[in-house]
């Protein structure tokens, strides 16, 4: 039942030809290790998934995983040149 509710999860998201699923914990040191990002947003969205905004100030990468409630993790983008906008801000 686990496997059906992880593939659901996975089946959820928008489809990705390179997406990256693995354990959140996981996913997120890798994110600190390699790359430097920590956490900056978590949102839930309608269908109950935890989207979570990892950032690099110093060198503007982020990536974007969605997590299920097992605890899946998916990267659903990533890319560079990120910044944030002050509120009130064009964005």
């Amino acid at each position: 039942m686990k496997t059906l509710a992880a593939l659901a999860v996975c089946f959820a998201m928008p489809a990705f030809a390179d997406t990256k699923c693995g354990g959140y914990a996981d996913m997120a040191a890798a994110l600190s290790q390699q790359y430097g990002q920590t956490e900056r947003f978590v949102g839930i969205e309608s269908r109950k998934l935890v989207t979570v905004l990892f950032f690099n100030p110093e060198t503007a990468s982020w990536t974007m995983l969605v997590v299920g409630a097992n605890g899946l993790a998916c990267m659903v983008a990533a890319g560079v040149n990120g910044e944030f906008v002050a509120p009130g801000s064009p964005a």
